[in-house]
């Protein structure tokens, strides 16, 4: 797009009656440009059984769903709190039998402080 744009300067400074802003120009291309997807996302939800506003949604809703059930989820210093309390256990056989929450913890953590 700036090389289209570059264009349309270049070729409106040869005739200097013609006072454009190329900050207009720009956003009127950025419009035509947001038009089209919205307009393109509106045929396909409209003519196809595609359904991506609906998919979109749904997506979202899981991905809240997912959100709540982090082992962090009500505070980050809890969650963290919590992971470093299964490494100091220092008998073995307890230790081995929390493995599945202490890997839980880990990527739970680690995907809050990925997303923020």
């Amino acid at each position: 797009m700036s090389i289209a744009i570059e264009k349309a300067s270049a070729l409106l400074s040869k005739f200097p009656a013609m006072k454009v802003d190329m900050g207009k120009l720009k956003s009127t291309e950025a419009t035509l440009a947001a038009a089209g997807v919205v307009g393109t996302v509106a045929a396909v939800q409209m003519f196809t059984d595609w359904d991506p506003i609906g998919r979109c949604l749904v997506f979202w809703k899981q991905l809240r769903a997912h959100e709540k059930r982090l082992t962090c989820a009500g505070s980050v210093q809890e969650g963290a709190d919590g992971y470093l309390g299964l490494h100091g256990e220092e008998d073995v056989a307890v230790r081995n039998s929390q493995y599945k929450k202490l890997v839980n913890a880990y990527y739970d953590l680690a995907t809050v402080f990925y997303e923020r």
